[in-house]
């Protein structure tokens, strides 16, 4: 069975390259767990700070405040998010996925 962690939980539990797992006997390593991320605001809270986000992406700190406001990163910031997040090891952070997350989004609700 796979650990289903949210961003915050999955930074939390980095620590020196290896994730940690706290039993009765104190820390201990584990595999990386999966992570899913179902909003672009879980994207950018997967990056240690949103100051680091912005600065990788090369936009304004407020820029990407109002992306994670706005649970939207525009597309055509979609090659830098997908390359550094390769650099990363955030593995599921693909084209796809965030096309998945804007088509989602951008569904009109039925009445």
């Amino acid at each position: 069975m796979v650990a289903k962690l949210t961003p915050y939980d999955w930074r939390n539990l980095y620590q020196n390259g290896r994730y940690k797992s706290v039993d009765k006997n104190g820390v201990q390593n584990v595999p990386f767990p999966e992570m899913t991320y179902q909003t672009h605001k879980d994207i950018i809270d997967a990056w240690p700070s949103l100051a680091n986000f912005a600065a990788e992406h090369g936009v304004k700190y407020d820029t990407a405040k109002g992306w994670r406001r706005r649970n939207s990163i525009p597309p055509r910031y979609w090659p830098a998010i997908v390359a550094t997040a390769g650099q990363r090891n955030l593995r599921h952070v693909t084209f796809e996925l965030l096309s998945t997350i804007k088509a989602a989004v951008e569904q009109p609700r039925a009445s």
